[in-house]
């Protein structure tokens, strides 16, 4: 699971490495910079519940996806690098968001996932499709290719962790219900 995690960081930093320098430098609109900017609010949401996840329960799947999440943050941060933008969120404490509705989902979240281990594997669940409904939304409002590189790979690595997450259930005998996701989205990312 961890190699195939590193193969695809490895692969969208060498698509967007291969990305002509005239592209990087070209401003963003304002739809793209906030789609940015809300990428990065998704990330810390995203990261900060699998912090939490990891430091309540001894998940080997807890871990891997946290690691995952620092390198999802690293290639929004890249992106802000490349367009000048500053990160608002970087000094912000475990849990901090300075958005309200992205608060709110997080103690809901955190609330939910330290009821049981079941329950932290619905929370991490339906913290993948907040993430992927946002993604889904930000590709649609843009046409720069590294902006699509980086949410196209996030989008996948979601959809890879949502499909492990409902795997674990299914371990306990759990079956997930989509709580954000259409249910023929849900049954596209999961059977293909």
């Amino acid at each position: 699971m961890k190699s195939k995690i590193l193969i695809a960081i490895a692969g969208a930093l060498l698509m967007l490495m291969a990305i002509p320098i005239q592209a990087q430098t070209q401003p963003l609109t304002a739809d793209e910079l906030a789609g940015l900017i809300n990428v990065r609010l998704l990330d810390k949401f995203v990261s900060d519940v699998y912090i939490d996840l990891s430091d309540t329960w001894d998940a080997p799947l807890f871990s891997s996806i946290s690691d995952a999440e620092a390198d999802h943050t690293n290639s929004i941060l890249g992106l802000y690098s490349i367009y000048g933008v500053f990160d608002e969120l970087g000094d912000l404490t475990t849990g901090d968001f300075h958005n309200y509705q992205v608060s709110q989902f997080y103690e809901a979240m955190t609330a939910l996932s330290n009821a049981s281990f079941i329950d932290a594997l619905y929370a991490a669940g339906e913290t993948e499709e907040i993430r992927i409904v946002g993604l889904i939304y930000w590709l649609t409002q843009t046409n720069v290719p590294e902006l699509l590189t980086v949410y196209n790979y996030q989008l996948a690595a979601s959809e890879n962790h949502l499909r492990a997450i409902v795997s674990e259930l299914a371990i306990y005998g759990e079956k997930y219900a989509p709580q954000h996701l259409s249910f023929e989205m849900y049954n596209t990312i999961i059977f293909g």
